[in-house]
């Protein structure tokens, strides 16, 4: 809680040396290029696994197989992973390769990507072919995959069958990293029997590619090697939106509405790994990212994952030694209940044994586990409202359903939270200010009732407040409005400090909200 320590210590200050403080940290955190990078991992990098923090360790066991350990206190707000994988871009805006947004002047490949040698031979490769690759799906990324590796270790995987011991270590930008991932269950068809006259222009191009042209039976060993990826990759890739990805394309609110509507808007929709929009859209990318595939799912995480362009990023959220370090797949104690976590897991292949899920399992009388689903009418008319609200109806058909929702959820049901996020977006949308507040107010005590006060989801929750209490605050004048919104700011701020760390972009965006608004001297003498 160190953020939220100093951020309580600069709200004693004076006026003008809590903006020199601020204008401080501000400017340490405007380089976009120190965002998480590797040298930002806690105690530095680790020398067998060079994504990883040093603070932490692969270990095995026949339960869990690999996972990753830590040897040490890791403070909260402390990076533990950054990987940089191999992604596929679908958005227009962003770089093929690396998923940075391009500048106007710059098309398909942003300018470092356009003179780097693998991304070069990557091109000469894919040349053509992409077109009838997109018509099956995961198969581009496949192809991506393979051409992203050395053909000297593609040979020693697929020919020679060597599988790295995991106490040996390696680096995500080895293919030994693909090699290392279990097969999934399900069936992988014969690539070259099946998808041979989509690969034949990449085959084709591989008789123009500097690694791959001097082999003589470059088909083969090319049809071997996407086999033995597409029989690993699809369960480890990620769909990857970003915390800094375009409303237009990133699953976010896509609302045309004034500059300081769009500002509550942008970081209501943008949760990572958890969004929730009435209008979902698609991801920006996907990515395979090796190293971090090792860290295993758990429904109550000690770590924050998210996305920056083609890396994704593990930060503390404070483990102690010896405890094994976990992501959240998706479902998670804060935002789903048992029954809803076990389904939306059943669709990865595995049921989860973390301890949460140990501990309900246990104890299935806890009475609010009960309370959804015990009465087959409840749930039709919850249908029938949530159904209602997804239509995005005039604010108060929408308010209507969300009372009578109220009535049958428990305050903690994820169903409820999504249908507060929803009728508020619609609030704003009509310009009810004071509406849109209460609504946002209730779904921060229903992320409370969760036990979720430090969450990705909460902060955004924050965040849009801050700004919708400073809307109103500029409308009346009324300085408790004023005194709220700095009090949210902060309370965004430092939550952002602790799942993103400083250089991260929501961090900067609640730090420029602050700065630009003049927020410090509200209220002051």
């Amino acid at each position: 809680l160190v953020s939220v320590v100093y951020c309580c210590l600069l709200l004693r200050l004076r006026p003008r040396r809590l903006m020199d403080q601020l204008n401080s940290f501000f400017k340490e955190t405007t380089c976009f290029a120190k965002v998480s990078r590797e040298n930002d991992l806690y105690r530095g990098r680790n020398t067998l696994y060079p994504a990883l923090s040093a603070a932490v360790e692969v270990a095995f066991d026949q339960r869990r197989q690999r996972f990753v350990r830590a040897t040490q206190d890791i403070p909260a707000g402390k990076v533990v992973c950054v990987d940089e994988g191999v992604t596929c871009t679908f958005a227009d805006n962003r770089c093929q390769f690396c998923v940075a947004p391009l500048k106007k002047n710059e098309k398909s490949f942003c300018a470092r990507c356009r003179v780097d040698k693998r991304c070069k031979m990557i091109r000469t490769g894919e040349e053509g072919a992409i077109a009838e690759l997109n018509k099956y799906g995961m198969l581009e990324f496949g192809v991506r995959i393979v051409l992203s590796y050395p053909v000297e270790e593609i040979v020693q995987a697929v020919r020679n069958n060597i599988v790295p011991d995991y106490r040996h270590g390696f680096s995500s930008r080895s293919f030994l990293s693909v090699a290392a991932l279990a097969k999934c269950d399900m069936e992988v068809p014969e690539v070259g029997a099946f998808f041979a006259k989509a690969l034949e222009k990449v085959i084709t191009n591989l008789s123009r590619h500097p690694e791959w042209a001097p082999l003589p039976d470059r088909r083969n060993l090319f049809y071997h090697a996407l086999q033995f990826v597409m029989a690993r990759v699809p369960a480890n890739a990620h769909s990857i939106i970003h915390p800094d990805s375009d409303p237009k394309i990133g699953g976010l609110f896509d609302v045309v509405l004034p500059e300081m509507m769009e500002d509550i808007l942008w970081p209501m929709g943008d949760s990572p790994r958890r969004g929730w929009s009435t209008n979902p859209g698609v991801p920006l990318a996907v990515g395979f990212f090796p190293t971090a595939s090792i860290v295993n799912h758990s429904c109550k995480a000690n770590t924050f994952g998210y996305f920056h362009e083609n890396r994704m990023i593990f930060v503390s959220r404070g483990i102690r030694a010896g405890q094994e370090v976990t992501d959240c797949y998706g479902p998670s104690t804060t935002m789903h209940l048992l029954m809803e976590r076990d389904s939306l897991l059943m669709g990865r292949g595995f049921k989860c044994v973390c301890a949460e899920c140990r501990f309900e399992r246990e104890h299935p009388d806890m009475e609010w586990k009960e309370w959804k689903g015990s009465d087959p009418s409840k749930n039709d008319e919850t249908e029938r409202l949530l159904s209602i609200l997804r239509e995005q109806p005039s604010y108060f058909t929408a308010i209507r359903s969300l009372s009578q929702l109220e009535k049958i959820l428990p305050p903690f049901d994820v169903s409820l939270s999504h249908s507060y996020r929803i009728v508020g977006v619609i609030a704003a949308q009509d310009g009810k200010l004071s509406e849109c507040i209460s609504v946002l107010n209730r779904l921060l005590t229903a992320y409370s009732s969760r036990n979720s006060s430090i969450d990705p989801v909460t902060a955004t929750t924050a965040h849009a407040l801050a700004l919708l209490h400073f809307a109103n605050y500029q409308r009346t004048g009324d300085g408790s409005e004023g005194v709220k919104s700095q009090t949210l700011a902060f309370r965004a701020l430092s939550q952002y400090s602790l799942i993103y760390g400083k250089h991260g972009i929501l961090t900067r965006s609640i730090l420029r909200f602050i700065k630009d608004r003049q927020m410090l001297i509200i209220g002051s003498d």
